[in-house]
């Protein structure tokens, strides 16, 4: 873990990594670049892995257990976890799908050792792949109504149904990615996906075509 967070298991502010502009002067530019420098025992490239991607790994493992304490010490632990066995690990070309799968794992093992119940959360806000859903000629009432309708609907949707929403449309994640963390072939990820979406455009009726349906 970071020096700076190291004693403390508390989540940091969620804030522009300060290490990008380092990690592209020492030409750790790109995913691969970047996870080689750390499985060389780079720190620095350490803590920008850990930095960038560890409200994202906050964000899903809050939306699988509501439950702050456990899952920040899951994570402390995780990337204790991911630095002691660094120099094991496989080659990354991409690295936030391969952290969100190993977390994922790690997460579910962790929560099996204390018992804890899958808890999916009703608070998950769904945007756009890599952006959000608003647009700029709705009203703050039309995004309330949709906001909610939402956080009606979701709980609808089965577990794997939640789940493929989240990395899809929150995350962004492309389908084949989708399919490598949950161990879903493609067919079954479309499946799924298809279910999903026709469950929540059920609960959701027309509200459905301004969140999922806009450009």
């Amino acid at each position: 873990m970071p020096d700076k967070y190291k004693h403390s298991r508390q989540i940091p502010p969620k804030d522009k990594n300060p290490f990008s502009s380092a990690m592209k002067k020492n030409g750790q530019g790109t995913d691969r670049e970047l996870w080689a420098a750390f499985q060389r025992g780079d720190e620095e490239a350490y803590m920008g892995l850990y930095v960038q991607y560890v409200h994202h790994l906050y964000e899903y493992g809050m939306f699988r257990y509501r439950d702050k304490a456990f899952v920040e010490d899951v994570i402390h632990d995780f990337y204790l976890h991911l630095w002691r066995s660094r120099e094991r690990l496989s080659e990354v070309s991409a690295i936030f799908p391969y952290l969100l799968k190993a977390f994922r794992r790690f997460l579910y093992a962790s929560a099996k050792k204390q018992s804890q119940d899958v808890n999916l959360s009703d608070t998950m806000v769904v945007t756009g792949a890599g952006g959000s859903t608003e647009h700029p000629a709705d009203t703050a009432q039309v995004r309330d109504k949709r906001f909610h309708a939402v956080q009606r609907a979701l709980p609808q949707l089965h577990d794997k149904q939640q789940e493929i929403i989240h990395f899809k449309f929150y995350e962004g994640l492309s389908y084949a990615e989708i399919g490598d963390i949950m161990g879903l072939d493609a067919k079954a990820v479309y499946n799924l996906m298809f279910q999903a979406l026709k469950q929540l455009r059920k609960y959701m009726g027309l509200l459905w075509f301004g969140i999922f349906m806009a450009p």
